[in-house]
């Protein structure tokens, strides 16, 4: 339970949570790293997709008073096995 409980909470990034929703008809799959303040989280979505996934991330994140910077499409890097 409590490493269940630790993987929630490093899941969850404040007031990201509109931003999620917004662009989750794309999402394919998630990746979440914190470095101090700093919060990087990774979406991996079908590239045709990218510019309407931009406008729609930047358009909710606007509305939630975050700031965010979207970047990509990049290779799938941060979803590929670390060998």
């Amino acid at each position: 339970q409590n490493r269940a409980d630790a993987a929630a909470r490093d899941r969850d990034v404040a007031g990201f949570g509109a931003v999620g929703e917004a662009v989750g008809r794309w999402l394919r799959d998630e990746r979440i790293e914190r470095s101090g303040p700093i919060v990087t989280v990774y979406h991996l979505i079908p590239r045709r997709s990218a510019e309407a996934y931009r406008r729609a991330a930047t358009r909710a994140a606007a509305a939630a008073g975050l700031r965010i910077i979207v970047t990509g499409p990049y290779p799938a890097y941060a979803f590929a096995d670390n060998w």
